[in-house]
């Protein structure tokens, strides 16, 4: 992901919301350390946290991802959670963000990392299951020679007895 903002508006927004990151940590099933980690930049949170992370903190995860907040001045109201949402953003004039024109060029939104990430993450699988193929097959080719070896073995064993007993029968 390797967001610029992303480490500092979970901690802006996580402390506007007046939380411990034990509180928000709690709500995500997750360590409170996690939640440090995220805070400093150390980690990233998974897809699914971060679509917690911005149902929590009210707003979408793009600008969770892309938008400096702390140059946004941030309204919680609390009385308007039927609308899921429980933040709005009123961006101050100096404040550029990503959506003027001509700035998301070469850029990828947060659903086109995610499934970019995704799509990695199919092909190194593939890759995985194609080498457990492999190996399966190299496998299945050694028990063939193994069980080759031990036919010719039973083959040869018998063989092997007769002339022990052909030479007791001489010394008898």
């Amino acid at each position: 992901m390797a967001t610029v903002y992303l480490p500092g508006n979970i901690k802006l927004l996580r402390k506007k919301l007046k939380l411990t990151q034990a509180q928000l940590a709690f709500q995500l099933d997750r360590k409170h350390t996690s939640i440090g980690n995220w805070e400093t930049g150390f980690n990233e949170p998974s897809v699914t946290d971060l679509a917690n992370l911005a149902r929590i903190f009210g707003i979408s995860v793009d600008d969770l991802i892309h938008t400096d907040l702390s140059n946004v001045h941030l309204n919680f109201e609390q009385s308007v959670p039927e609308k899921g949402q429980n933040v709005h953003l009123n961006v101050h004039p100096s404040v550029h963000l990503n959506a003027k024109k001509g700035v998301n060029k070469g850029v990828l939104t947060a659903d086109e990392k995610a499934l970019e990430t995704m799509e990695k993450l199919v092909e190194t699988l593939q890759k995985v299951i194609d080498g457990q193929d492999k190996m399966i097959q190299l496998q299945a080719n050694k028990i063939g020679e193994l069980e080759e070896i031990k036919r010719r073995l039973e083959s040869e064993i018998p063989q092997i007895g007769k002339p022990v007993e052909d030479k007791q029968r001489e010394a008898g």
